[in-house]
């Protein structure tokens, strides 16, 4: 049986050795062997993607305007430099390098800046542009379920192709199995998977991020199941003084593999593999999801991993308000926030709402003071996110405030009670004539915000 430490040893060197890659690629991809480069001939000199043929035209609404800016710029250095050609072409090249910085990835020089408004059009207008970034996006898509189809079908195919060889397998079993029981002792095989693993995410960073991004969340894929193989050799471990529950396990390999999908996150600047840490993050702490033939579980693993999940969840919420009305702008910080809005939004309201349900009796307040402290984290949040344009957070409330009012109405059906029927209702009516007076009076709101 292998000792629990070299159990735990493929993941933690796993985890070690992808973060020094993505934050120290520099030194670390000299010294890192490839798989790619024998399967395709001049690999590392592969640095171009589909966005280097076309124009750089950026989706986002801020750099398009920076863009617009610099385009005016450089109407205004061919006018007045148009005599004086190497004053007009310093200048220009200076423009279109910072043109370059903000639109990103995409070829990038005065007629395109010059057609911006007609590419911004093509775009609207489903062109051509719009046409090849839809079509890489197909083939993007299709290229993760292929990952997924390798990491599920692999095995089950290999033993296929050796089923014809078992005889011969058997002989070769048979004459070296105590050099195999050594090398399965001592978790050769398991290091040689992660191995391959770490191999992948260092050829996917030596490439183009576009699609070098794909063969690391390969490498990536694989290391999530060489964990769930780890999780349970782990858990049929016979060494009974270093046994660990399945709760502890988890913790461990689900702090590595939120270690794992941070540091790819910030690489690769990936919203996949954010939301795979956050949801990662929430798994350990409490947040359990599962599915069972037609059955689909989503809460909590008890009641205390319930209140730890709805607190952090509130304190998530409050720092990302905070920061959008700071205006503290971070890579990280903003890599993070849709998927910490999102499942930091999705669990608290989620908490709150069993919480303020009639048949959940394990709370020290009564079901009146449940409902105020639902409804009041609805309308602030609401109110918050609406006014600093979070919506992520703004769409996750409205999703609960109509879950809420069904269990209100399942509530009330089931144990009519004429206080709380009243409460809502005077609730109701107050929000309603708020809204209604609001609207009728939107200056008085718009002259408190404005002060010119």
């Amino acid at each position: 049986m292998k000792s629990l430490i070299l159990l735990f040893l493929g993941p933690i060197l796993s985890a070690i050795f992808i973060s020094h890659i993505c934050f120290h690629p520099e030194k670390m991809l000299n010294k890192t062997p490839s798989i790619m480069k024998i399967f395709i001939r001049d690999f590392e000199k592969s640095k171009y993607s589909y966005k280097d043929y076309i124009p750089a035209i950026p989706n986002d609404k801020r750099k398009i305007w920076k863009l617009s800016q610099l385009e005016y710029s450089l109407k205004e250095i061919e006018k007045t430099y148009a005599n004086d050609l190497k004053t007009k072409e310093e200048l220009t090249e200076k423009i279109l390098k910072e043109a370059k910085e903000i639109a990103g990835t995409g070829i990038m020089n005065a007629e395109i800046l010059h057609k911006l408004p007609e590419f911004l059009d093509e775009m609207e207008t489903n062109g051509v542009m719009s046409r090849i970034k839809g079509f890489f996006s197909f083939v993007n898509f299709i290229w993760m379920i292929a990952i997924f189809g390798i990491i599920i079908s692999i095995g089950p195919v290999i033993y296929l192709l050796l089923y014809p060889l078992l005889n011969l397998i058997i002989f070769i079993w048979n004459n070296i199995i105590p050099l195999l029981i050594v090398l399965y002792e001592l978790g050769f095989f398991e290091l040689c998977g992660y191995f391959i693993s770490v191999i992948l995410i260092a050829d996917g960073m030596r490439v183009n991020k576009e699609w070098g991004y794909f063969i690391a969340l390969t490498g990536a894929g694989l290391i999530y199941c060489l964990y769930c193989i780890c999780f349970y050799s782990i858990k049929e471990h016979e060494d009974d003084e270093l046994k660990l529950d399945d709760r502890e396990i988890i913790i461990i390999l689900g702090i590595l593999t939120i270690q794992i999908n941070f540091s790819l996150s910030v690489a690769f600047n990936s919203e996949l593999f954010s939301f795979l840490a956050t949801l990662v993050f929430y798994y350990i702490i409490g947040f359990y999801t599962g599915c069972f033939g037609l059955c689909y579980v989503i809460g909590f693993v008890n009641n205390s991993a319930m209140y730890r999940v709805i607190t952090v969840s509130f304190f998530f919420i409050i720092f990302y308000i905070i920061t959008k009305a700071l205006n503290l702008n971070n890579d990280i910080i903003e890599l993070y926030r849709r998927p910490i809005q999102i499942f930091g939004a999705l669990t608290y309201f989620l908490g709150l709402l069993i919480i303020s349900s009639s048949f959940y009796d394990e709370f020290a307040l009564s079901y009146t003071q449940r409902q105020i402290i639902f409804i009041g984290s609805l309308l602030l949040i609401l109110f918050f996110s609406s006014f600093f344009n979070l919506p992520s957070l703004t769409n996750t409330a409205y999703v609960f405030a109509v879950l809420y009012l069904m269990e209100k109405n399942v509530d009330f059906f089931a144990k009519i009670k004429g206080g709380e029927c009243l409460l809502v209702l005077s609730i109701s009516i107050i929000l309603w004539l708020c809204s209604l007076y609001l609207h009728k009076h939107s200056e008085i709101i718009i002259s408190i915000f404005n002060s010119s």
